[in-house]
């Protein structure tokens, strides 16, 4: 029960949209993941220390974000074990959304093209692949179609931020 609470209470604080590309993110759907990977978090016995592995700021819930073949195509699933602390973005970053430029055609670019660590993000959670441009590209065209209103960028009576958020806002605030 406490990892179904645990799961439960992520997707209900980040809104109910993946950590990391910001689809909307079900139960069924998703997993916890965590942004230190479990095996960069043990100690020198080789044991996970608690302290880290069971960190609330260290976990956020993800998209599954597999293909048809089973194959790990986007988010946590395909960052899999990498981390490196100086070209991972981590989305609780209170700065992770100025690293990030969002494009019309669903694209997500570095701000700053020498942003390195902004380019190995896109790249090792797949943000950038045909699928996320796509569903990205959807959404920006319905809200192209009907604009919405500043405030419908916040919360709803639900609790749920729309899919893309950070997109949307950037493109029509």
């Amino acid at each position: 029960m406490p990892r179904i609470d645990l799961k439960a209470s992520l997707i209900t604080e980040q809104g109910h949209i993946c950590a990391y590309c910001e689809q909307r993110v079900i139960d069924s759907d998703s997993h916890i993941e965590h942004l230190v990977p479990q095996s960069k978090c043990k100690d020198a016995s080789g044991q996970y220390p608690s302290s880290k592995v069971f960190d609330y700021n260290n976990l956020v819930c993800s998209c599954v974000g597999i293909n048809k073949k089973g194959e790990p195509k986007r988010c946590g699933h395909k960052k899999r074990e990498w981390y490196d602390f100086d070209l991972f973005i981590s989305p609780l970053d209170p700065n992770c959304e100025k690293r990030f430029t969002y494009y019309a055609n669903g694209e997500i670019a570095p701000a700053n093209s020498k942003d390195k660590a902004a380019k190995e993000t896109i790249e090792r959670l797949g943000l950038n692949i045909p699928y996320m441009k796509a569903k990205r590209s959807e959404a920006i065209a319905a809200c192209i179609k009907e604009p919405p209103a500043p405030s419908d960028f916040a919360l709803d009576k639900n609790g749920q931020y729309m899919p893309f958020y950070t997109t949307i806002r950037e493109l029509f605030s």
